[in-house]
This record gives C-alpha cells, structure tokens and sequence, in this order.
C-alpha cells in the first residue's frame, strides 16, 4: 500500500474506513461542482458501488489527503484515464472546504504528481479546471503548468456556460524546480 509523506499532509491510498469520509465529500454540491461530471446525491451503498466500477472503467489510483497533524482526512486526490503506452493520465484534488486555502491541496498534488513521475513513470500529467474555480485556476498558472486546451461552454450550471481548461505538467517541468511544493503553493 502506498503512502506519500510530506511536510504537512500525507498521501494514504484509500480504505473501506474512508468510505464513509468519500461519500459525504462526493455529495457535495461544491464536490460535485469542482470535481464530477455527476450531479445527484447517492446513498452509501450506491456510491460503494460507483466507486467499484470507476476503478473498473478508469480509476487508477486515490488517495485520502491527511493533515499530518492529528490525522484529519481534508481531502482526496486520485488519477484516471491512465494510458501505460503513451504514460499520461488525468489527475484530480478535492479538499473540504473547511480545509481549503491553507496549502494541503498544492503540498497533496506536488507529492502525487512527483510520485506519478518518480515511480510510475508518467510522460505526462493532465489537470482540468472550470474557469470558474479560479483559487485553482491561479495556482496551476503560478505552478507555470502548460494550458493545453480550451472546452467551450463545457459545464452548464443554471442558465450559465462554462469552459473546461485542460492543463499538462511534465517531469521536466518538476526537475526544473528545487521543490515543487515551494512552487506549487501559493505565498
């Protein structure tokens, strides 16, 4: 079982015990605003078994995001869409909003994505963002991440239309950096 290390926050692949943790963060309004194509509340059961079969169709990796200190889950990042020929896959971040703004997600994604390149041997990572989540869209700019593609009109919420922003980061990128977690997290 994997288990990523930082300064603040660790990377623990995720248990039967964080389901109950996942669920309640999944139905979410901002969760599923943020980080889902999906915008229905499910029971325990049905998200047990919606989890179940996106690791069979595409998930490839999750993670819960603990604070180091007192062991608070404040978040959950996970990969998708990985293609091991051409070595590129998606990756996503949800911190609760309670936790938000305080840097775990920036230190979660510098370990993730130095993992994802160290031991999986990524070519590539791709981030995608909503152009109206814009404390993301500033730190994955900052971060200097490569926008890669525009998805007009994308996300309908309300009467409204939103663009889909697709980002990559390469390992280059990383090595380029005395510490990523430095660049990734905002001042």
């Amino acid at each position: 079982m994997v288990k990523l290390t930082g300064r603040r926050v660790e990377l623990c692949e995720i248990t039967s015990a964080d389901l109950p943790t996942l669920w309640q963060w999944r139905n979410q309004e901002r969760f599923m605003g943020l980080c889902s194509t999906r915008r229905n509340n499910v029971s325990l059961e049905e998200f047990e078994e919606e989890l179940l079969r996106d690791f069979e169709r595409d998930r490839h990796l999750q993670f819960v995001i603990r604070r180091r200190h007192g062991l608070v889950n404040v978040g959950t990042i996970y990969t998708y869409n990985f293609n091991p020929t051409d070595g590129h896959a998606f990756v996503t971040i949800f911190v609760a909003e309670e936790h938000d703004g305080r840097g775990y997600g920036p230190e979660a994604m510098a370990l993730c994505l130095t993992y994802l390149f160290a031991e999986v041997g990524f070519y590539k990572v791709y981030l995608e963002v909503y152009d109206y989540n814009t404390s993301s869209l500033e730190c994955i700019r900052g971060a200097g991440f490569s926008e890669e593609g525009r998805f007009k009109g994308h996300r309908k919420m309300g009467d409204k239309r939103y663009d889909l922003i697709r980002f990559a980061v390469y390992p280059s990128h990383l090595k380029s950096k005395q510490r990523i977690s430095d660049h990734l997290t905002k001042p």
